[in-house]
């Protein structure tokens, strides 16, 4: 990967982060989705702007409750509260020059999902650590799918990793979060995403309704 690039996708990872953190902390039982949203999009392009940086949003906030696994954005209007037994999943995605850092972390202010969502992380981790060019990509849903029975769930098998390539949120390669027989190697300098999601449930989501 070409020294420039790397350096986009490092800064983007850096305002990645640092918009988390702000979400983490203005995360609490009563706060509206819409306004959650709209103060994460915010920060994130005011950081930019005051780090002098052509970038922006890679997508809109993704605010994904309970039985809604993911890419879930509040409408204009929208006046739905977050409930202490919510299990909410916030998805960011934030660019500079086309270079997208794209990462999630879910919220449960119960804690009657933690455990959940510990194992969740601790297969991202697992999984990250792993990683090397010439790895096959089937490795990263080995990996992730063992975590998940050992610790009592079910991976999402359609929900899966990818790609990022510039301005390209969803590039190839796919990458499962569930055992596959896929061939293809990580290469030197390939970007993307890897987005473990686990399930009590059956294994799999249906699109839904919202447009």
């Amino acid at each position: 990967m070409e020294k420039e690039i790397r350096e986009n996708y490092e800064k983007a990872g850096n305002i990645w982060q640092l918009a988390a953190q702000k979400a983490r902390k203005s995360l609490s039982p009563g706060i509206k989705l819409l306004e959650l949203a709209e103060s994460i999009e915010g920060f994130i392009l005011a950081r930019l702007k005051e780090e002098t940086l052509e970038g922006g949003l890679a997508f809109p906030v993704n605010l994904s409750l309970n039985h809604v696994a993911a890419h879930s954005t509040p409408s204009i209007g929208d006046e739905t509260e977050l409930e202490e037994k919510d299990l909410l999943k916030v998805d960011i995605g934030v660019h500079v020059e086309g270079y997208i850092a794209d990462g999630a972390f879910s919220y449960n202010a119960s804690n009657e999902w933690a455990k959940m969502i510990e194992a969740n992380e601790k297969a991202l981790t697992e999984a990250l650590a792993i990683l090397k060019p010439g790895m096959e990509i089937k490795k990263i849903g080995e990996t992730i799918q063992a975590i998940a029975e050992k610790e009592g769930y079910k991976p999402i098998e359609n929900l899966t990793g990818h790609g990022l390539k510039k301005f390209v949120q969803h590039a190839s390669p796919n990458i499962p979060n569930v055992r596959n027989s896929s061939k293809q190697k990580i290469e030197d300098g390939m970007a993307f995403a890897i987005e473990p999601f686990f399930t009590n449930g059956r294994g799999s989501v249906a699109d839904g309704s919202q447009i």
